[in-house]
């Protein structure tokens, strides 16, 4: 049982292509899920415990970018050209969407993480003066003696 369903993914679905039947959207959910499922191990369990809804909210947004990926252009073609003149027909593909494959991206990965990992920064400006070592130390003698005193 996938965390997004078919319907999740036509409420969502902007492009202009029509999307496939439920069954093979369905397939595709499904192997989305095994994908995160296999690279984030301990994400079953924290389903399982998850009361609020927010973990499976995030799988389900993950689910439909993944499938998303797929049903976007799915047969990879670049540009195409008509021509009515000398009955010119041409279709470019493109090399890197022939796979027609679902990834797992890093942003994924770091939405579905286990814990509060946050980035930090170290501050590298200046902070309040530093107290001098020498500060009280009469260098010139007192108030009076020395140079330029009076």
């Amino acid at each position: 049982m996938t965390t997004a369903t078919p319907e999740t993914i036509r409420q969502r679905w902007i492009a202009t292509s029509p999307l496939p039947d439920d069954e093979v959207i369905q397939n595709y959910l499904a192997d989305a899920e095994m994908m995160i499922f296999d690279e984030i191990p301990d994400l079953r369990d924290r389903l399982a415990a998850d009361d609020a809804g927010t973990l499976a909210a995030k799988i389900a947004l993950v689910e439909f970018q993944m499938v998303s990926q797929i049903f976007r252009n799915p047969d990879g073609i670049r540009q195409r050209s008509q021509s009515a003149g000398s009955y010119t027909d041409q279709t470019t593909y493109g090399v890197e969407t022939l796979a027609g494959e679902m990834v797992l991206t890093p942003a994924h990965r770091a939405m579905l993480a286990s814990g509060a990992k946050r980035a930090y920064g170290v501050d590298m400006t200046a902070g309040p003066p530093v107290a001098s070592p020498l500060a009280g130390v009469l260098i010139n003698g007192p108030l009076g003696t020395g140079p330029g005193g009076r």
